[in-house]
């Protein structure tokens, strides 16, 4: 028991059971760390943190590990927004008084549901078809979040159709600056490249979005609209075969295939 004790204690977490008065000078973030995880399993679906570790003592000594890898890893498996990540790590710092405070966490979580409502607005003014208040609403996210991957897909995207060409370029540009691999974001720019008549542009980006996945018929699809604009036919013949074998109906493959 003396051993479980002093391996909790250094775990960062709230204590089982302590006598009141061991809480005596204890500062009302310590326990924040609770709140942390509670931030991380909203953020993870519902995920269990260490859920195959069934042994308590094993469970105590992962969790007094000085760090919160487990935890960021597993979120940016999950493509969390870069806020809640933030809120998870300044929660689950290991040294209790440099955890953010109850008022802060609160401050954030709100910034950050603001920053959602917004978003599903510019989506839903965009799937109706009213660009301008799609963009407006994508751009007020983007005021409280400005690094949010699907915000500023949007808002990109919502500028390629109102002809807004290099403005969605900076936005695409920005968003390979946060990831760097991404074969929608990377097939979303070739194709603005090569309606910005930029081929060579547009093939690099291509290229690279589909070594990472071969099978994607948008990208085979826009890469043979740049082969055929570049006037080499036969691999534009060949993107576009690819593309109709795994969307066999798509009108716009079947078009430029003519």
């Amino acid at each position: 028991m003396k051993m479980k004790m002093n391996l909790g204690n250094k775990a960062g977490g709230a204590p089982k059971w302590m006598a009141p008065e061991r809480f005596a000078d204890c500062k009302p973030f310590k326990d924040i760390y609770s709140y942390g995880l509670v931030v991380w399993e909203i953020a993870t679906n519902g995920m269990k943190l260490y859920s195959n570790i069934k042994n308590e003592v094993d469970l105590l000594k992962v969790k007094a590990r000085d760090d919160i890898y487990d935890l960021v890893v597993i979120l940016k498996l999950k493509d969390t927004a870069s806020l809640l990540k933030l809120v998870v790590k300044q929660c689950c710092k290991f040294d209790p008084c440099n955890r953010i405070s109850l008022e802060k966490l609160v401050f954030e979580l709100l910034n950050k549901f603001q920053n959602l409502v917004w978003n599903d607005c510019g989506r839903s003014f965009l799937s109706e078809g009213k660009i301008k208040e799609a963009l407006a609403a994508y751009t007020q996210s983007l005021v409280i979040e400005p690094k949010d991957t699907s915000t500023l897909i949007g808002h990109g995207e919502t500028l390629i159709l109102m002809d807004r060409h290099e403005d969605s370029l900076t936005d695409l540009n920005q968003l390979l600056e946060i990831k760097q691999d991404d074969a929608n974001i990377l097939n979303i720019r070739g194709k603005l490249h090569c309606m910005m008549n930029n081929y060579e542009e547009s093939l690099v980006d291509l290229n690279k979005s589909l070594e990472i996945n071969l099978n994607n018929a948008d990208a085979l699809r826009n890469r043979g609209i740049t082969y055929y604009r570049m006037r080499n036919y036969n691999e534009s013949l060949s993107d576009l075969n690819k593309s109709l074998n795994i969307e066999p109906n798509n009108s716009i493959a079947l078009k430029w295939r003519k």
